[in-house]
């Protein structure tokens, strides 16, 4: 999973004014998950394409910067179009008081996005418990000099620094991080530092990786626990996914499951 793996394009996909376009059904290797990404141009938006696109148009997003309107309406006509591959009549989500997309009774999903690209992902809780996505472009070495010590600790430093450049491989630890702290998010409720979870495996072959949280975060994610998570490397950016099934969080330290005993992992 190394590489962006995706569908061939819907050609109906290209509407709103070219406001979306190379819009693509996702190859997560999760079969139990949907995905879709597409780009979106800054140029192209206007506040005029939220209700062509079906998309409300919440009052803080409006009062919010033109880059930020843009990206929001990227990211939510994209979960739409998830419903529909579910063949679900699309459902509005709401946010929640930190920004996070609040879907409805039955499902989880996710939504990230650079500057020029939204993704979002779907998913029936029956299947999975926690879904956390995320995209991220690569980090500049200057950039990842700078902040490396807010995102890992020593021994991710001496491990990342064996495994390829650093400022990508930082990269990937911040966006794998990221896409954890949107999975617990739901049960934890409440923002936590990256010093919370490190990164204790990479599988390059598999595009598989492992996370340890490191301290109590709520009553049911807990110190020890630890979290499979997948990412592919993109021309320019990293994409990762964290997914886990129900009744089944997190093994705790000594008892962690692989693929085999999770999600369905598809040949990638």
């Amino acid at each position: 999973m190394n590489n962006l793996t995706c569908t061939q394009q819907d050609p109906s996909q290209w509407g709103l004014d070219g406001f979306l376009t190379d819009i693509k059904s996702l190859d997560t290797g999760l079969s139990a998950v949907t995905a879709i990404l597409g780009r979106f141009s800054l140029e192209r938006f206007d506040p005029g394409l939220y209700p062509r696109a079906g998309v409300d148009f919440p009052p803080d997003v409006v009062r919010s910067v033109r880059s930020r309107q843009a990206e929001y309406l990227a990211g939510r006509w994209l979960s739409r179009q998830l419903w529909v591959k579910r063949n679900v009549t699309p459902i509005q989500l709401g946010s929640g008081a930190h920004r996070q997309p609040i879907w409805p009774s039955g499902w989880v999903g996710s939504i990230s996005h650079t500057s020029t690209i939204a993704v979002s992902c779907l998913a029936k809780s029956c299947e999975v418990g926690l879904l956390g996505l995320d995209l991220e472009n690569w980090l500049a070495p200057e950039v990842a000099d700078r902040i490396s010590a807010t995102i890992v600790d020593r021994r991710e430093t001496l491990y990342l620094g064996v495994l390829g450049p650093f400022e990508q491989m930082l990269t990937l630890a911040f966006s794998a991080k990221e896409s954890l702290f949107k999975a617990v998010f739901p049960q934890v409720g409440c923002y936590f530092d990256f010093d919370a979870v490190r990164l204790v495996e990479i599988h390059w072959p598999s595009g598989r990786l492992v996370l340890k949280v490191t301290q109590d975060l709520s009553t049911s994610i807990r110190s020890g626990m630890l979290f499979e998570g997948y990412f592919q490397m993109w021309a320019g950016a990293v994409f990762t996914i964290i997914a886990h099934p129900p009744n089944a969080v997190a093994q705790h330290q000594g008892a962690f499951q692989g693929p085999s005993g999770r999600l369905s992992k598809e040949a990638s």
